[in-house]
């Protein structure tokens, strides 16, 4: 081998390897949103006012509940987010709303669907190879 073809070579074994670790991470990312997505939810509807101090101060959220043998059980909320409906459908769903990211505190109007948020389109990981292809193939 030549040192230009050994050269060669390492940069092709470093394109690899950092698509790899690309990969490694977005698996990650989608096990980590998989396992928040299991967590239980719950939806109350608040006041605007109630709305718009959670929205200002999230971390002052609590959540306190009785248990069957009647010890009180006080936890902490994280939201993440919170949605006020701006428009509904004929059904009563949620059609249009304003949602509030409680960690950045960005907030962008957001289209809803039979009840349902609108995505971005779906996107296929089937064919394993597809995560091999360099930019400048495309």
């Amino acid at each position: 081998m030549h040192l230009n073809e050994r050269e060669e070579r390492e940069e092709i074994d470093e394109e690899f390897l950092a698509r790899l670790a690309a990969r490694r991470a977005k698996k990650k990312a989608a096990k980590a949103a998989a396992e928040e997505a299991a967590k239980p939810r719950l939806v109350l509807p608040v006041s605007q006012e109630t709305a718009e101090m959670v929205r200002l101060r999230p971390e002052s959220v609590r959540l306190s509940t009785i248990r069957d043998d009647g010890v009180p059980v006080l936890e902490r909320v994280r939201p993440r987010e919170i949605v006020q409906p701006l428009e509904v459908d004929v059904n009563g769903r949620i059609a249009r709303a304003r949602v509030v990211d409680c960690a950045t505190g960005e907030a962008g109007i957001v289209d809803y669907r039979n009840g349902y948020r609108q995505g971005p389109g779906v996107v296929s990981d089937y064919n394993p190879l597809d995560g091999l292809r360099r930019s400048v193939d495309d």
